[in-house]
Order: C-alpha cells, then structure tokens, then sequence
C-alpha cells in the first residue's frame, strides 16, 4: 500500500522510518479523512506508530455511581467498579507508570432505576458524566474514551430503545446514542465509543456531527454556520430492526 503524503506544513521529517514525530500539542493540521484522530496527543501518536508498546493500550475502567464505593467484579478478575473518590488514587499509580487512555463503563447503582430507555446512561447524578471533569482535571494529559452503551441501563437489557413488541425502534435508538455522545462530548472527554450495530452506524454519526455543527456555532457566535447539507443527513433508516 502506497504511503499517504501529507502536506508539508504539516509532516515532520523522522530520523529513521519508525520515528516520526508528531505536534504533541493537539495542533497537527492533516488534511485527511482521518484527520479527527489526530487532534490529541495520545491519538496522533496511535496513528503514527507502527510498533505496540505499552502507551497505545486503552485501560478499562469500570465507574459507579457512588464517589465512594469499590467492590470486586467477581466475573473479571483483578477488576473493580469503583466510584470516583476511589478512582483517582488507582489512577495515579497507573498514569505514573506510563498509562496514556482509559475507557470509562457506568452502570446504574441500583436495578431500579433502569428503564425503558436507559436515562442513567447520561444522568447527571449518573457514573459517567460527574466523573469526567474530575478524571480531566486530576490527569490533563490522559486522554479519556467513554462507552456510550445503553444496555447496562435499560430494563429489558438491550442496547436500544424498543418498541411495546420488543423489537428495535431504529430511529429512537440512534437519537438516544447521539444524544448521549454529545453529554459525554460537552462534560469533556475526548473520544466517544458507540455501539457497531450496522444498520445504526451511519445514521448515528450523521446526526450526532450536525448537532456537534449546531451546538459549536451557538456556542462560538463568531464561527461559520453549519453545512446547508447537515440536515439532509439526520434522517436514519426508519422501520423496526
């Protein structure tokens, strides 16, 4: 496969082959397809390696609820859900010994408060969303991923919004998805995993980019407007999955 060439303002000339150093700074220009994952650090330097080495591995993290709780998950071993308190001092041995990214998992802290649609997911008193400007503010150089997943807050156990059958309402679903994506965006992480499910992929991204296009042009009165097309790409495949 033919190697991309980069503009030459913003390609760096390496040493050797394997070395090519990249803008740590998050302010590498690439005009590529992929030009979103390089705009941190921690992702600029995934792209640019050819080797795997300890920096490029994403830790989980299994966040609850309660600040202060931590317990074992006796299906993964050596995992624990802990709360935030509990968190930081975990993480700062991990950050310390060279950790770059964590991804966060919630759920719910109690059984009782899943429900059709999976509203914890994205709650303020949730265990995602209070917990990322405090990761942020301890640890200004890991980059944080979130899961954006429904299934482990809603009752019936799917990762979707359903109809009264049981079967998938498509467009509900991504409409949730995206709307959690955008929470998690605006409490500050840097990178959002959402589910894979083929039929929802593009939709989903489609709509969560032209509310991105809407929510940064209100916030920034001085910046271009969005796309005239963004609106033509909301509309997801309707009918039951």
């Amino acid at each position: 496969m033919a190697a991309t060439n980069f503009p030459a303002s913003t390609q760096v000339t390496a040493p050797t082959g394997s070395e090519i150093e990249w803008p740590r700074d998050g302010t590498a220009q690439i005009t590529s397809p992929l030009k979103s994952g390089y705009n941190h650090a921690v992702s600029a330097m995934w792209q640019a390696e050819r080797h795997l080495h300890k920096s490029m591995f994403i830790f989980p993290v299994f966040l609850s609820a309660d600040p202060d709780r931590e317990e074992p998950i006796t299906s993964l071993p050596n995992q624990h859900r802990r709360g935030v308190n509990k968190l930081l001092p975990f993480l700062a041995t991990l950050v310390a010994k060279g950790l770059h990214s964590i991804i966060l998992f919630g759920s719910p802290p109690s059984s009782k408060l899943k429900d059709a649609s999976g509203s914890m997911a994205d709650h303020p008193n949730g265990p995602i969303i209070p917990a990322i400007p405090l990761i942020r503010k301890a640890f200004p150089n890991l980059y944080v991923v979130a899961d954006v997943s429904l299934c482990e807050y809603t009752d019936h156990g799917h990762c979707a919004v359903c109809f009264d059958d049981g079967t998938v309402d498509n467009e509900a679903s991504v409409e949730r998805i995206s709307d959690i994506s955008l929470s998690f965006a605006q409490a500050g992480v840097h990178c959002v995993a959402p589910p894979t499910t083929a039929s929802w992929q593009n939709s989903w991204s489609d709509r969560a980019s032209a509310r991105s296009l809407v929510l940064n042009a209100a916030e920034s009165p001085g910046s271009p407007p969005p796309r005239a097309d963004s609106e033509t790409r909301l509309t997801p495949e309707k009918g039951r999955r």
